[in-house]
């Protein structure tokens, strides 16, 4: 997951992209998904947070995913 949302967004200059979220909400995110994982064991309610946030990234560039790519 943090590679993908590492990734730099195509500005159309290359290597100019710039990333798709801060390294730092990346890394936050992953922990956070990781820890859902393993509190679904006991919790059947522990991602929601998490699934509401990456249905929240989905919804905001759903329009722009390059679906050939």
């Amino acid at each position: 997951m943090q590679r993908d949302l590492w990734t730099s967004v195509d500005t159309g200059y290359g290597i100019f992209g710039i990333p798709f979220v801060p390294r730092e909400t990346a890394r936050e995110l992953g922990v956070r998904t990781e820890q859902a994982i393993e509190a679904l064991e006991h919790d059947q309610d522990a991602a929601r947070d998490v699934l509401i946030d990456l249905a929240t990234i989905k919804e905001a560039c759903s329009d722009r995913i390059d679906s050939v790519a």
